[in-house]
């Protein structure tokens, strides 16, 4: 086994794959309410990081399984949903 805490030798891994985009994409809905009410607004939001789903692997060790070798530097795609309330 190799040791964590010191480099990489040169050529132990290629860059497989050049520049890359991004897409996120955030959709927000608010609303008022009467005055008499108990909630005075309330706010949905979803966001998504990576819209696309990109599989985006930038190392790999040559002439190895590339499934066990390669890297991705990105996290994978991310779903959130937020609801807030004002009282």
């Amino acid at each position: 086994p190799s040791d964590p805490t010191q480099p990489l030798p040169a050529g132990a891994y290629s860059v497989i794959q050049g520049g890359y985009t991004m897409y996120d994409l955030s959709l927000g809905y608010g609303v008022k309410f009467a005055k008499t009410s108990f909630i005075k607004s309330a706010k949905i939001r979803l966001q998504v990081t990576d819209l696309f789903d990109r599989q985006v692997n930038l190392l790999k060790k040559p002439n190895a399984n590339p499934l066990l070798s390669t890297y991705s530097a990105l996290t994978p795609q991310g779903m959130f949903l937020t609801v807030t309330g004002q009282y």
